[in-house]
């Protein structure tokens, strides 16, 4: 009993304290804002949407739905006049899973598939199917996902016109050298070789294989869920310093939506990286 009665004085201080008071109000400033947001791209289910964004957000996830929020204008800009029409079941998965969500290459993940679904001004639940793989990504297999698919050589993939598992091959192949994948960690690897710093292993090609052992779970995760067809170590070309990564239909679809783009059939998507690439000197956007 005595332990209620001081739990409530507790309870009622840290009400009192002016500080939290602050946070409390700026919080449901913030909460509002995304309420109206999310309203403006889902009219159907805007006020429904609305409260599930006061029900379940407080400061920590309000704080990943902003910076997803922000992710998303900077993709569209000003709202198209379709934007009304996003699936309630996408933004639904958003608020509650992807709130969870403070890595900012993940959030962005997040952003390009919505910002691409409020563009095109789709009311179709079609994206939601992408989602599952968002939610159950790690930092840095979102970081790898970009460092594939973004290389200027996926505009040369060959599409295999046949029922074959590997619906498209690579005719140059997409070796990515150990260092560059060990720079896309998300934290500093100095945990993997003792007394040596995050520099000092990616300097010195001597720690790289030893690092790079730190790497394969993701890689494999990677291959397990289809987001790569299979990756190897390419030790023809220089002493076991380059990674082959043979990429694959449904990473290459994931990557795709999740900048924003809705290009189909996928062929017509590699086509048009190639434009980029020849034209612009990039192969994305």
């Amino acid at each position: 009993m005595i332990y209620k009665k001081n739990n409530s004085l507790l309870d009622k201080a840290m009400t009192d304290n002016p500080l939290d008071k602050v946070i409390d109000k700026s919080v449901g400033v913030a909460v509002n804002g995304l309420a109206k947001f999310f309203g403006a791209i889902c009219m159907p289910a805007a006020e429904e949407l609305g409260e599930l964004v006061k029900d379940q957000v407080k400061y920590y996830r309000a704080k990943n739905l902003i910076s997803i929020q922000q992710k998303i204008q900077k993709h569209v800009g000003e709202l198209p006049s379709s934007a009304g029409k996003t699936s309630p079941k996408l933004l639904k998965v958003l608020i509650e899973d992807a709130s969870w969500e403070e890595d900012d290459v993940v959030q962005a993940l997040w952003a390009g598939l919505i910002a691409g679904e409020v563009a095109s001004g789709s009311s179709s639940d079609d994206a939601v199917i992408y989602t599952e793989h968002l939610k159950s990504m790690s930092s840095y297999e979102a970081r790898l996902i970009k460092l594939f698919y973004s290389d200027d050589r996926i505009a040369d993939l060959a599409y295999i016109y046949s029922n074959s598992i590997d619906e498209y091959v690579t005719t140059k192949p997409i070796d990515i050298p150990i260092v560059d994948i060990l720079r896309a960690s998300p934290q500093p690897l100095d945990y993997v070789v003792q007394n040596q710093s995050h520099d000092e292993i990616i300097s010195d090609p001597e720690n790289h294989m030893l690092a790079f052992g730190f790497v394969k779970p993701q890689l494999h995760s990677l291959v397990r869920r289809g987001l790569i067809n299979r990756w190897s170590i390419t030790p023809e070309l220089s002493p076991n310093d380059n990674v082959r990564i043979e990429p694959s239909s449904l990473g290459l679809d994931l990557y795709m939506r999740c900048t924003g783009y809705k290009i189909y059939p996928l062929e017509a998507y590699v086509l048009t990286r190639k434009h980029w690439r020849d034209n612009f000197g990039k192969a994305n956007e």
